[in-house]
């Protein structure tokens, strides 16, 4: 089947029924779920400064206000040569020269059809996401913070997915 292109419309209704709601699940206190958060803040917070102090070298803020204090008082300017956003940018760089399209691979040979649907899909979903660039932006905070993330978004609109 190389070289065909399968509808999504011919999946959808061979798609198994769909599972009755689970049962409510009893809610939480407001008073626990401000502990669990508050208890997340704590553990994550020293992260946190080394990601923003990290972005801050990136975006060449790399003098304390006591440095700074000092050099003003000197007279001297706060000269910054940032070799760190030179060599994030070169990383980001190379990565977007050697970018390839996403593609589904199949676990047998009878999953051919269907790599190429989940094929099609990916590609469906990078196009209506501007792709190149979230994972430009994704790259760059996963170089510099250590993290990233990217949210895709099925709504409904007529019975029809909107990406």
């Amino acid at each position: 089947m190389a070289g065909s292109v399968v509808q999504l419309q011919d999946y959808r209704q061979q798609a198994a029924p769909v599972a009755p709601p689970a049962p409510p699940v009893e809610l939480c206190p407001l008073e626990t779920r401000k502990k669990w958060f508050q208890e997340s803040q704590d553990l994550s917070e020293r992260g946190r400064k080394a990601s923003e102090q990290d972005r801050d070298y990136r975006d060449h803020k790399q003098w304390t206000a006591y440095e700074l204090n000092t050099l003003r008082k000197r007279g001297q300017p706060p000269i910054v040569i940032n070799r760190i956003a030179r060599k994030v940018d070169t990383i980001i760089g190379l990565s977007e020269r050697s970018a390839s399209d996403p593609k589904g691979y199949p676990r047998t040979p009878k999953d051919e059809e269907s790599a190429e649907v989940c094929t099609d899909t990916l590609r469906f979903v990078c196009d209506q996401n501007r792709y190149p660039r979230t994972k430009s932006m994704m790259l760059e905070n996963m170089i510099v913070e250590g993290t990233a993330g990217a949210e895709i978004i099925v709504e409904d609109h007529n019975g029809e997915p909107d990406v």
